[in-house]
């Protein structure tokens, strides 16, 4: 998981009640260069692939898409403590999951381990890339070992 939106119902209907959904509409009618222009103001680490990337698809979100936010939503820690397989969490420091709530989920599971990734906001992926992918292998090289046999030493 990375950064997922786990957040409480407190600011589940602060979301909801928000005018996030205006704001996405207002967007569209700006158009692609100054969405461009927009979000390189606001993240300027990205390339420029990968924003042209992101506005392409804001562009291509339907309203609907804001249904999800309508309150309430499963509750994250009721899903994190049924799980039963390895869980990697992954969040930034500016991001949406606190470092005091994945330290909390490790608590209630502990299959989950998480991953602090430094200057990186909830678009850990754009931000972060090399961190992202080096964090996935750490997580995943013990798991393929044991699913091949291979011994594995940390």
């Amino acid at each position: 998981m990375v950064d997922p939106t786990f957040i409480s119902p407190e600011w589940q209907r602060e979301v909801f009640e928000s005018d996030i959904a205006e704001e996405h509409q207002r967007s569209m009618a700006l158009g692609r260069a100054d969405l461009l222009a927009q979000a390189r103001l606001r993240h300027p680490s990205p390339s420029a692939e990968i924003l042209e990337c992101l506005v392409d698809a804001r562009l291509q979100t339907s309203m609907s898409a804001f249904e999800v936010l309508t309150p309430p939503n499963p509750d994250y820690r009721e899903l994190i403590q049924s799980m039963h397989a390895p869980i990697l969490l992954v969040i930034g420091d500016k991001g949406g999951v606190s470092l005091d709530t994945a330290r909390e989920l490790r608590e209630l599971n502990p299959l989950l381990r998480y991953e602090l990734i430094p200057d990186a906001g909830h678009g850990v992926p754009y931000d972060q890339p090399e961190r992202l992918g080096a964090a996935m292998s750490s997580f995943l090289r013990p798991i393929s070992a044991l699913r091949t046999g291979a011994a594995f030493v940390d």
